[in-house]
């Protein structure tokens, strides 16, 4: 926790983290009470903020979602990873922002699609919107078993150009590269992924898996946030 850590979930002193949240918040120029984030549970839930009072609740009572929306001024849109990938979105047109936290359970479940379509409902155009995929844990960090394997390939047809094969049934996933696929596949106006590898660069980024390889109790959390001025 000697770095920046913004984890609500995480096992670190409550005051440190609300004054590194207030951090981040303040690099964007945005209040701390303007920072609205989820508790995430890995599926495909997308909230939609119009006004002051959804915000409201929202920063009491975070709602179990993978995605946010918004059409609202001086809001950051906050997503927490420790090697999943926070999905950034914006509509050059109207300035509608989504953001949304796709680990491999998350693709599946196709939050970044229903974020988008969320999006549309506000009023973006789907040509328009500009799709950015945070630091997230690349393909050689990132082990994967044969029963998630089929999951994937179930999912979607096109999956195995993602994995590669290791001799004993498992394999190698690239998770930001499949996201920019699917991401592809909605004709949106622009995709980019940062290609950070979370668990390489222990420098720079906090890392589940990492910990976990090394049986550390918890980790940090990263943040990435999109306002919208």
């Amino acid at each position: 926790y000697s770095s920046l850590n913004c984890g609500t979930g995480s096992q670190d002193a409550p005051d440190n983290i609300r004054q590194n949240r207030a951090r981040a918040a303040a690099a964007l120029g945005l209040a701390p009470d303007r920072l609205v984030g989820l508790k995430q549970v890995h599926g495909s839930g997308v909230i939609t903020l119009t006004d002051e009072g959804q915000l409201k609740q929202a920063l009491h009572s975070p709602p179990a979602a993978d995605g946010l929306v918004s059409i609202m001024a001086s809001v950051g849109l906050a997503i927490l990873t420790a090697d999943c990938a926070p999905v950034l979105m914006r509509d050059g047109l109207s300035g509608i922002i989504g953001a949304c936290h796709a680990g491999w359970r998350g693709a599946v479940s196709g939050v970044v699609q229903e974020t988008v379509k969320k999006m549309e409902e506000l009023g973006a155009v789907r040509g328009a919107i500009h799709l950015a995929i945070g630091p997230t844990i690349a393909q050689d960090s990132y082990q994967i078993g044969a029963e998630m394997i089929a999951m994937l390939q179930a999912d979607h047809p096109d999956a195995g150009r993602f994995i590669a094969p290791n001799p004993d049934g498992s394999g190698q996933f690239d998770l930001p590269g499949y996201l920019a696929a699917l991401a592809g596949e909605m004709g949106l106006a622009s995709i980019q992924n940062l290609g950070a590898d979370t668990y390489q660069d222990e420098a720079h980024y906090f890392s589940h898996r990492r910990a976990t390889h090394r049986q550390e109790p918890d980790s940090g959390r990263l943040i990435s946030i999109i306002g919208r001025a």
